[in-house]
């Protein structure tokens, strides 16, 4: 036996780090890799869209869309094995669950959108979504800021995570034509292995 062979001999191969981000609406399965030993799994929920302005300024502005939760688990992992996964539509909640692979479900509610604004009142802000299942962290998303005259409120900023940021909400419309409302973003998941 050659020195070479001989120091792979009991020796297992280098895993190098992977990390699967996902942020297209879907439901889909995530296949652990070979030789990772061990996952850090975010899940955030869809954002809420931003609420629509009333009339021209200086009228009402309409509020903004709040954030979607956030949840994270760190685990050790078999390769090989399946983990079942949705992420989340507008507004909606992006889950992680048992495949083959055991790792409870984690559930990131998605933000609620900013409220329209009257001729009278301005919108609301959205609030942000609540999170559940993770074993590391559940954090509720962030409220939407309310409309103001002739402004739109802004949406709250996605959650910050470890390996990556969640969407922000959607832009509340002016009091000046409705300009500048935007629509929530889909959820996210990240996968994450050493």
């Amino acid at each position: 036996m050659t020195g070479a062979v001989a120091a792979l001999v009991g020796h297992s191969p280098v895993f190098v780090p992977i990390t699967n981000i996902y942020t297209t609406a879907t439901t889909a399965t995530e296949t652990i890799p070979n030789n990772a030993t061990t996952l850090t799994v975010e899940v955030w929920g869809g954002t809420g869209s931003g609420g629509a302005g009333n009339g021209v300024c200086p009228q009402r502005g309409g509020g903004g869309g709040g954030a979607g939760g956030y949840s994270k688990t760190v685990i050790a992992v078999t390769g090989g094995f399946t983990i079942s996964y949705t992420v989340a539509s507008i507004g909606n909640s992006s889950s992680v669950s048992n495949g083959t692979f055991t790792i409870g479900t984690m559930t990131a509610n998605g933000g609620i959108a900013g409220a329209n604004a009257t001729a009278s009142v301005n919108g609301a802000g959205g609030a942000g979504g609540t999170a559940t299942g993770g074993t590391s962290t559940n954090t509720t998303g962030g409220t939407g800021a309310a409309g103001s005259a002739c402004l739109g409120g802004s949406g709250a900023s996605g959650t910050v995570g470890t390996n990556g940021i969640g969407p922000d909400g959607g832009h509340g419309g002016t009091g000046n034509g409705n300009s500048g409302r935007t629509l929530g973003m889909p959820g996210q998941i990240i996968f994450a292995y050493v």
